[in-house]
């Protein structure tokens, strides 16, 4: 079996750890042998199965998940570009309103 590079990150006791690591080495030694399973061999081959296909399911998941965020991401950097470049904009207006306002003051316009 292939216990010795099974390592098991639960923080799961050690009795559960070995016979977690017994069954994935079963599972390892059944994916690459070519005999027909029988018995509990086959249970444990349909779990494995099972587990592994859950397992790439929820990997296409997590694919679609992170290039919607990327998409996501861009989006709101080039609308938080657009704001920024607005919000100058803004200041920039604001301070020519204000610069006009004063010299009227100083003239002795009323605003």
């Amino acid at each position: 079996m292939n216990e010795s590079k099974i390592e098991l990150k639960t923080g799961a006791p050690r009795s559960q750890e070995t016979d977690e690591a017994k069954f994935w080495g079963m599972v390892v030694d059944h994916a690459t042998s070519e005999e027909t399973p029988t018995g509990n061999d086959a249970e444990s081959e349909t779990l494995a199965i099972s587990a592994v296909a859950e397992i790439e399911k929820l990997m296409g998941e997590l694919l679609s998940a992170r290039d919607y965020l990327n998409v996501e991401a861009e989006r709101v950097k080039r609308e938080n570009a657009r704001l920024k470049n607005l919000s100058k904009t803004a200041l920039a207006s604001v301070h020519i309103i204000s610069e006009n306002l004063s010299k009227w003051r100083e003239n002795g316009k009323p605003a």
